[in-house]
C-alpha cells in the first residue's frame, strides 16, 4: 500500500480547513490512521487533490499524526 505520513497542528480555532501537501501522485482515498493528543478528530475539510488534501479538526490547535493513502 502507498501511503503518505504526516504530523502538524490543527488552526486554532475548531474546524477550520487546512491543506496538508502529499507526494502520492494520486488523489488519496482515505486516511488510513489518526492519532491527536486532545481527542481531535480529523475529518474532510474540502477538495483533496494530486498535491494536497484538505482537512478539519474538531478541536482547536490538536497536534495530529496521520497517514494518508
Amino acid at each position: 500500500m502507498q501511503c503518505w505520513k504526516a504530523t502538524g497542528t490543527a488552526p486554532g480555532v475548531a474546524n477550520t480547513a487546512f491543506t496538508i501537501n502529499h507526494s502520492l501522485g494520486r488523489i488519496p482515498n482515505t486516511i488510513v490512521g489518526q492519532d491527536t493528543n486532545n481527542a481531535g478528530l480529523l475529518y474532510r475539510g474540502g477538495t483533496w487533490t494530486k498535491t494536497q488534501i484538505v482537512l478539519k479538526c474538531t478541536v482547536a490547535s490538536s497536534v495530529y499524526n496521520i497517514i494518508v493513502s
